[in-house]
């Protein structure tokens, strides 16, 4: 198979390796060793993106999908993970984009992945800690996994647990309307 341009997948992607090498070693820091005072990176308006209506419709529906899901476990409302790019997972794009400071394109794009897969601190729905949101569920009881930031299904189902007891719609979602029912409750991180 062949790309636009005559590429073959193996011969762009290295290409794009060889670029990101010789980006890397005239680096700030040089040999790509960040410095000190550099900022961290953050996508700015200028830079370019490679949505997925540049991608083949079989691709681009699958980062489609990996986009919505992502969004799903931090707590955004993209709807049905079905690879389409319809108005609720734009939604929910422009508002993880907004919470995250990156530019509100509305867009399913590869940077954009990659920004919810790798981003550190993780950016979840109404900016809620899904750490603090841990040690509360375990403080009541609820939880018994590790306090460590990651919506897991372990989480997800302490969370469901709790809304169940208290008689809310069990979504398992990793939410502000969680922590404000925990609060309702009295249940404070130990």
């Amino acid at each position: 198979m062949r790309l636009a341009g005559g590429l073959t997948p193996a011969a762009r992607a290295a290409a794009l390796f060889a670029g990101l090498a010789a980006l890397a070693a005239v680096a700030p820091g040089g040999g790509g060793a960040r410095a000190q005072t550099d900022p961290p990176y953050v996508a700015g308006p200028y830079e370019t993106e490679t949505t997925v209506d540049e991608m083949s419709r079989t691709m681009g529906r699958a980062y489609v999908r990996a986009i919505q899901r992502e969004l799903a476990a931090r707590g955004y409302a993209p709807g049905d993970a079905d690879g389409r790019e319809g108005p609720r997972t734009r939604g929910a794009i422009r508002a993880y984009q907004r919470e995250a400071g990156l530019r509100e394109t509305g867009r399913a794009s590869r940077e954009l992945l990659d920004h919810l897969k790798f981003a550190v601190p993780r950016i979840h729905a109404g900016g809620v800690s899904v750490r603090n949101l841990q040690r509360r569920l375990a403080a009541g009881g609820y939880y018994a996994g590790a306090i460590d930031g990651i919506p897991g299904p372990r989480t997800r189902e302490a969370a469901r647990r709790f809304q169940a007891d208290m008689g809310l719609e069990t979504t398992g979602v990793l939410d502000d309307r969680l922590a404000r029912a925990l609060d309702r409750a009295g249940i404070a991180a130990r």
